[in-house]
């Protein structure tokens, strides 16, 4: 059986890292590579480059050219037309959704085989398609993200591109540190600090225990320095940027809302949820959850004054069990394949 991937093409998104390990783990050859603004990279000789979005011409040709059983897409599709093309062509049609961006009732998912569902959210978001959808852990690959015991008190956020939303909560993050006992916070950062808060870019400018990186040049290289991560999202599809730390050994401070919550569950580094929002983006609907600041400083300050070794080992080991490739791979080719 032949698969293919409709996706980004580039190691500087979680999209991205996720669509190369899908191409990497499940034998996938032929792929629509959709441009990026983080770039793009060469994955394999069957790689088809074009535009986003591309045309439904474009679509259907690769379509018919690759050959393929099987189309993976992650998140989107990219062109609206591309599930009643893979139903024209007798294609099954698999996507591994992202809840915050995944309207159920959007007709176009109706020629949609089966719905890959990472987390409690995107499976209840996928009720209508009840013998279509699967739960499934979406595993990251642990060989790229080495483990090592994490004892000191250097704090790590990876913002990314930070400001859609502002759902990674950079401007917060700021000001609990700021106000926190804590000694040094390192900031990874694809866009401007101008496009934060004033107050933020004066805290910034002003305090020398927090240090802005605009870019790693090898993603994984993220987690090479810093013992505890922050990353108290106000929403995820995935969330990638909270498991990665996690297979590394670093204890994370995120929201107890899913998905986030599902990574680490543990109390010492969850923040309650004080409100929620519902947000939309055109036809998309999604949840926001906010948290306090001050409980941010709280817990903070706990990391600050607790050895966090149990937590380290703990961390890995929850992502080895639960979100390893090695253990999920067989399953998710097995359920990819099945009735093809």
């Amino acid at each position: 059986m032949k698969l293919g991937i409709i996706s980004y093409t580039n190691k500087s998104s979680g999209l991205g890292v996720f669509a190369k390990e899908c191409v990497d783990n499940l034998g996938i050859e032929d792929i629509l590579s959709i441009n990026s603004v983080k770039g793009r990279e060469t994955w394999t000789h069957k790689q088809v480059d074009t535009s986003n979005s591309p045309s439904t011409e474009i679509v259907y040709d690769w379509l018919k050219q690759s050959n393929i059983d099987v189309l993976l897409t992650l998140e989107t599709p990219f062109n609206r037309e591309t599930y009643s093309l893979t139903k024209k062509l007798g294609i099954k049609s698999i996507i591994f959704i992202n809840h915050e961006f995944f309207y159920p009732d959007d007709i176009m998912w109706q020629d949609c085989d089966m719905f890959i569902c990472p987390n409690t959210s995107a499976y209840s978001k996928a009720e209508q398609f009840k013998d279509k959808r699967l739960l499934c852990k979406f595993p990251i690959d642990i060989s790229k993200f080495p483990y090592r015991k994490r004892t000191g008190k250097t704090f790590i956020h990876v913002a990314g591109y930070f400001n859609f939303m502002k759902r990674k909560s950079v401007d917060e993050i700021v000001l609990a540190f700021n106000r926190s006992k804590a000694d040094k916070l390192i900031i990874y950062m694809q866009e401007s600090i101008e496009k934060l808060d004033n107050e933020t870019q004066k805290i910034l400018s002003n305090n020398n225990r927090i240090e802005v990186i605009p870019e790693r040049e090898n993603y994984f290289d993220l987690y090479t320095e810093g013992d505890i991560a922050i990353q108290p999202s106000k929403f995820e599809g995935y969330g990638r940027t909270i498991i990665e730390p996690l297979a590394c050994g670093i204890p994370t401070i995120t929201v107890d809302a899913d998905p986030m919550n599902t990574y680490f569950n543990e109390p010492s580094f969850l923040l309650p949820v004080t409100r929620t929002e519902e947000a939309k983006i055109g036809n998309f609907r999604f949840i926001k959850n906010h948290f306090s600041v001050e409980n941010l400083i709280n817990k903070i300050n706990w990391c600050v004054e607790n050895d966090i070794t149990f937590y380290s080992k703990k961390a890995r080991k929850r992502i080895e069990k639960y979100y390893n490739w090695d253990k999920e791979r067989d399953f998710l080719l097995k359920e990819i394949l099945k009735e093809v």
